[in-house]
């Protein structure tokens, strides 16, 4: 579900006179903008919201659950882990196994950060993580 997606569905709820709105969320997380935005979005609502979660609602899920006056879960639903990862698929030696070379002229000296023909630099690492740690705190702040 996009933030505009939401946004149509809780004008048509809003139209309809509603008096409140339950929001059934069943999802391990999702980025991290999109999530943002649709918290932001449902924090602002001024009708009273109820979060209906489901199985493994995490990470962005859980923030948008955090956003609602109250949240219901199924017994054996794991709420909660707000957090951010960055996943990288490296395979340099599975191409060097099957003669397969990578050849890049780039323009900058972090421009092919994250490329999968080889590992993360000691640097590059630096930086990606001090990204994730402003993140995850853009995030415990917002709460």
């Amino acid at each position: 579900m996009t933030p505009e997606g939401i946004e149509r569905y809780v004008e048509q709820a809003l139209e309809d006179k509603v008096k409140g709105i339950i929001f059934e969320i069943d999802s391990p997380g999702g980025v991290v903008v999109p999530s943002a935005e649709i918290t932001r979005y449902v924090k602002e609502i001024e009708l009273p919201k109820v979060a209906l979660v489901r199985g493994y609602p995490a990470s962005g899920a859980y923030e948008i659950a955090s956003g609602c006056d109250k949240i219901v879960a199924h017994e054996y639903s794991l709420v909660g882990s707000i957090s951010v990862i960055l996943a990288h698929v490296e395979i340099s030696k599975l191409a060097e196994r099957h003669g397969i070379g990578y050849d890049g002229v780039q323009a900058g000296q972090y421009k092919d950060m994250g490329n999968i023909f080889r590992p993360f630099t000691k640097e590059e690492r630096k930086i990606l993580k001090e990204a994730i740690g402003i993140i995850e705190e853009m995030g415990q702040f917002r709460r």
